[in-house]
């Protein structure tokens, strides 16, 4: 089954686990944090010089 992405994001990590069990919880990608830290930090820049 593909699951279409919602958002379009970088992996900075995929785990790859080739016909092995996973459970719920388990890490299966990793994404890049650094344009949401960027955006978080306009969003409170602009907060301040509201």
């Amino acid at each position: 089954m593909l699951i279409p992405p919602q958002i379009r994001v970088r992996q900075t990590n995929v785990i790859e686990a080739k016909n092995q069990a996973v459970k719920a919880g388990d890490v299966l990608s990793q994404t890049d944090p650094k344009p949401y830290r960027l955006a978080l930090e306009q969003a409170q820049h602009a907060l301040d010089d509201a």
